[in-house]
């Protein structure tokens, strides 16, 4: 419990400050709509180990569907940057 919360969640935390600290550059437009996709998949990773935390801590499975759609949207952000690569 202490690693989700006190390293998963706070480094996702921390990749969000570096995304926006990068986001005062003046960066080519394609750089700039990959950040926005990192921003919103750190902001998906927060969410999902904030639920599976709350999971846990709760001994219950009631956010599992929330968190199956968080990894969803995941999954598909990870694919478009994937695609944008090649």
């Amino acid at each position: 419990m202490e690693e989700l919360k006190d390293k998963g969640i706070y480094y996702w935390k921390e990749n969000l400050k570096l995304l926006d600290s990068v986001q005062q550059m003046d960066l080519p437009p394609t750089i700039e709509a990959r950040n926005k996709k990192l921003k919103e998949y750190c902001t998906l990773r927060i969410k999902a180990f904030e639920l599976i935390y709350a999971s846990i801590q709760e001994d219950s499975d009631r956010y599992n569907e929330d968190i199956s759609n968080y990894n969803q949207k995941i999954e598909a952000i990870i694919a478009s940057l994937s695609e944008t690569e090649k």
